[in-house]
């Protein structure tokens, strides 16, 4: 069965487990996704260092997560 990140956004909601604010930026890369996996031309410009950065942030506040419910 595949999630969607709506779907899951929902999900996390629905159980009450807090989500960053920027976790919604997320769903805009969506249709990049294929464009990036097969390094096709992405017409649009996105700041991938500030993507990247909330990444990162997002895997610390996940590891913080699942520390804390352990």
């Amino acid at each position: 069965m595949e999630i969607k990140e709506e779907e899951l956004m929902e999900i996390c909601e629905d159980s009450k487990i807090p989500l960053p604010e920027y976790i919604e930026e997320f769903v805009s890369l969506t249709p990049f996704a294929v464009e990036f996996r097969y390094g096709f031309i992405i017409d649009e410009i996105l700041d991938i260092n500030a993507f990247y950065q909330k990444v990162l942030e997002l895997k610390k506040f996940a590891e913080k997560s699942i520390a804390e419910h352990q």
